[in-house]
């Protein structure tokens, strides 16, 4: 069954089975899982300024605008069904105003499960 949830505009449906409590630098944080999405996106109010690499990437948004965004390095923690640990992430920090709906702060991508920590740990724990 869908679990709707929709912002105060009522503009933005998500399915909240996608959801996810996980943990950023040990605060609660909610993730939506995009398989479609190559490139995680954290809220920066997740992010401490010790956390930022000194790099930087450009994403490019649904209308084709491209925008420089800074990288910060976070400890993820999954839920524990998926493994019981933190691992050390690389992410990309937008500002709270910039994410689609207040109902999550981090757009948890591919690109998180292809850093091999975190791919190794989570294979080896669906053994």
């Amino acid at each position: 069954p869908m679990h709707d949830v929709t912002t105060s505009n009522n503009d933005v449906i998500i399915d909240t089975a996608y959801i996810i409590p996980c943990h950023i630098d040990n605060q609660l944080c909610y993730a939506l899982r995009d398989t479609g999405c190559s490139l995680s996106l954290l809220s920066s109010k997740f992010v401490h300024e010790n956390n930022y690499t000194g790099k930087n990437t450009h994403i490019r948004g649904a209308f084709g605008a491209w925008k420089l965004i800074n990288l910060a390095k976070v400890n993820f923690r999954p839920p524990q069904c998926i493994y019981d640990g933190d691992f050390e992430i690389i992410v990309s920090v937008i500002e709270d105003a910039e994410m689609a709906c207040n109902q999550y702060q981090f757009l948890l991508g591919n690109d998180i499960f292809r850093q091999n920590s975190y791919r190794n740990a989570a294979t080896a724990r669906s053994l």
